[in-house]
């Protein structure tokens, strides 16, 4: 009689092979997370400029409305006027003059959250390490009152405190990520505005204090982990024509300041140049209110990592 044979059983993995299997496995995964991180960081950077790109869009849409002015709040949450022989002052929307001391970096963003041009999560960028800043969740709407006696345009617990040491206070106290031009002076009444310039930032990742380069005020800045390796500043900048430059210096392409009988520079955009009213640079930060002239500023940086 013939019998039939079956195949051999399968033979299983040895030790020695699993242990190869798993050291191949081990060596893939030590190859690709480096760069599966930096796609990671990569696309967070891109996010990042993507929002602060949606911020300038709704300043432009704002701007349509007060004669292509992006926002101020000074120019919201005017002075009082005189509104007759017995009316006496009063607060009238749109009317009276700009309230200066109102320019403030937490009242920029704060008016056009109110106004729900943007909610609260845009102005605090995918990248952000600094636990002094984080979403402000619990924003008031109803704040929102412009008919009151004394108006109110604005939750004024949504807060722009950057400098300020979170060991210290246990809580965050800044509710933006982001850095804008400077509502003071020149720059605020030529250039935030709808012009359309290529060569005139309007938001900006926030840069070291004083826009230094160099020393500790550079490398003990939190603001050199937002982007790229944790050694060197990098960031995004958003020009007045929605275009955005990805840098890794505080110098954008073709952005300059010409000094009366000095001369033309590339500009430093973290640094004021001489008299804030007068001057006509770039000057990214955030900021505290503006005197009530216009002429000067609070600015506001990063507490040092060795200080945090």
């Amino acid at each position: 009689m013939h019998v039939s044979r079956g195949k051999a059983g399968s033979r299983g993995f040895t030790l020695v092979e699993l242990l190869v299997v798993i050291a191949i496995i081990a060596l893939l995964i030590g190859l690709l997370l480096p760069a599966l991180a930096k796609a990671r960081d990569s696309a967070l950077s891109t996010r990042d400029a993507a929002q602060m790109s949606q911020i300038h869009t709704a300043f432009v849409i704002y701007s349509n409305s007060d004669e292509g002015r992006f926002p101020r709040p000074g120019l919201i949450h005017r002075l009082p006027t005189e509104t007759g022989p017995t009316g006496g002052e009063q607060y009238i929307p749109g009317l009276g003059q700009e309230d200066r001391t109102q320019n403030a970096t937490d009242n920029l963003y704060s008016a056009m959250i109110a106004q729900e041009y943007f909610n609260t999560d845009l102005v605090v960028g995918p990248t952000e390490v600094n636990e002094i800043v984080a979403v402000y969740e619990d924003y008031d709407y109803s704040a929102y009152d412009p008919s009151a006696s004394t108006p109110s345009y604005w939750d004024d617990s949504f807060l722009a405190w950057i400098n300020l040491d979170y060991e210290q206070t246990g809580e965050a106290l800044c509710h933006t990520s982001y850095a804008h031009l400077a509502l003071v002076g020149d720059r605020v009444r030529e250039k935030w505005r709808d012009i359309s310039s290529s060569v005139d930032p309007v938001l900006s990742t926030r840069g070291t204090e004083d826009g230094q380069f160099s020393g500790d005020a550079y490398r003990l800045s939190p603001t050199l982990e937002l982007h790229g390796p944790d050694n060197e500043w990098h960031g995004n900048v958003v020009f007045n024509d929605n275009s955005t430059q990805s840098l890794n210096n505080f110098f954008p392409t073709g952005v300059v300041i010409r000094v009366p009988g000095e001369g033309t520079y590339q500009d430093n955009i973290f640094e004021a140049y001489g008299n804030d009213q007068t001057y006509h640079d770039a000057w990214m930060i955030i900021h505290g209110a503006s005197d009530s002239d216009g002429e000067e500023v609070d600015p506001r940086w990063d507490a040092l990592l060795e200080e945090i």
